[in-house]
C-alpha cells in the first residue's frame, strides 16, 4: 500500500530521502505513536522573537531618523542588534547540536514513551537511509535501510515496509 500517492524519482537520493522523511509520521502512527512538535516549536519561537527584534530595529530607525547622537536611540540599537545576533546564534546551535538529524519525535499513546527517529543519507549518490531510534536519549537501534526495500519500481513508497522496519527496531529494545 502506498501512503503517498505521488511517485518519486528513484535515481534521486535527496528525493527518496525527503519522501521517506515525509512518510515517517504515517508509518509511526500505525505503531501507536503521535508526533510531538517540540523541536519545531522551539525553532519557531526563536524565529518569531528574532523577527520582533528586527521589527523593533526598524521602528526605532523610523522614530529617531537614524540620529546616532541621541543616546537612547544608540544604546537601544546596540542592545537590539546584539540580542538579535545572540538569538540567531542560539538558533544555529539548536539546529546544529540539538536537532541534528532528528526527523521525527513521537509519544506512544498507550505507554507514553517518547522516541526520536534520526535519519540521514551519507551522500547523494548512495541510496541508503541510515535510521537511528532513541528513547529518552538511550539508543534503541540502528539500521541501514536501502531505499529499494521501501520503494517499488514505479517510485511509490510502501508504508507497510517502513512500519515493519520500525517494528523490528522498537522490538530490539525489548530483547
Amino acid at each position: 500500500m502506498s501512503g503517498i500517492t505521488k511517485p518519486v524519482n528513484l535515481y534521486s537520493v535527496p528525493e527518496l530521502r525527503n519522501a521517506t522523511d515525509d512518510a515517517l509520521p504515517l508509518a509511526l502512527s500505525k505503531l501507536g505513536f503521535e508526533q510531538n512538535f517540540s523541536l519545531i516549536d522551539t525553532k519557531l519561537a526563536i524565529g518569531y522573537i528574532a523577527t520582533i527584534l528586527a521589527g523593533s530595529l526598524y521602528y526605532l530607525e523610523k522614530k529617531y531618523n537614524n540620529d546616532f547622537s541621541n543616546l537612547t536611540y544608540y544604546y537601544s540599537m546596540v542592545a537590539l542588534v546584539v540580542a538579535y545576533f545572540v538569538l540567531n546564534g542560539i538558533l544555529w546551535l539548536h539546529v546544529k547540536y540539538r536537532e541534528k538529524d532528528i526527523k521525527y519525535i513521537g509519544v506512544n499513546k498507550n505507554n507514553q514513551k517518547k522516541i526520536s527517529i534520526g535519519a540521514r543519507v551519507e551522500n547523494n549518490t548512495t541510496p541508503i537511509y541510515k535510521v537511528t531510534v532513541t528513547e529518552n536519549n538511550r539508543l534503541l537501534g540502528k539500521q541501514d535501510v536501502p531505499f529499494t526495500s521501501i520503494f517499488d519500481e514505479d517510485g511509490f513508497i510502501h508504508i507497510d515496509q517502513l512500519v515493519e522496519i520500525f517494528t523490528k527496531l522498537l522490538q530490539e529494545k525489548d530483547k
